[in-house]
């Protein structure tokens, strides 16, 4: 004969229950509600039917509300409706199990969720140099870049000396004294200090 639960373990459940059902979005309960409906409506067609052979025993233990439920519905489930209903049960249990485990599941990966990339030292030094070059009348007019892959190879240059220095654990590099090379490094320098 299995246990009754305890309070405290009732309470535990329900708070499961709960919780569960806050995660899915209320289907459990929806669902519950669905299959209490079905069972109500199989048990009333089915009472009516069978109370004329159910309702001596029944009648005799009128004094006993609980063996009398219990009796009309185990009555009820024995009827192939009530067979029928137990297999949609079990059928929708299964589905919603399903669910579940695969709702849990992409909680715990993360579906949906776009991992945030931090932009490094070194593309962070190369925009800052690719700015000033712009910003300079040193390949075009200011704003305008007549030599892009020319003015690219120089910042690129300067991040690479400046971010291997810096991890290497090496001085910096000495700032060049004039022209467009100075502005780069100028532009990029504060991200390796």
């Amino acid at each position: 004969m299995a246990r009754t639960p305890t309070a405290a373990e009732l309470n535990l459940i329900l708070i499961g229950h709960g919780l569960a059902d806050f995660v899915v979005g209320g289907k459990i309960t929806k669902a519950e509600r669905d299959i209490l409906w079905k069972l109500l409506k199989v048990v009333l067609k089915s009472s009516v039917r069978a109370a004329p052979a159910v309702a001596t025993p029944i009648m005799q233990s009128a004094a006993f509300p609980y063996a009398a439920g219990t009796a009309l519905g185990l009555g009820a489930l024995q009827t192939p409706q009530g067979q029928q209903l137990l297999e949609t049960v079990s059928d929708v249990g299964r589905r919603d199990r399903i669910e579940l485990e695969q709702l849990m599941t992409d909680i715990e990966i993360g579906v949906g969720k776009k991992v945030k990339k931090t932009k490094t030292k070194f593309n962070s030094a190369v925009s800052k140099g690719m700015k000033a070059v712009k910003n300079s009348v040193s390949y075009g007019k200011k704003g305008v870049i007549n030599a892009p892959k020319k003015a690219f190879k120089a910042v690129v240059g300067t991040a690479a000396k400046l971010n291997k220095a810096k991890k290497s654990g090496l001085k910096l590099p000495k700032r060049p004294k004039t022209g467009i090379q100075k502005t780069i490094y100028n532009s990029m320098i504060g991200l390796f200090r």
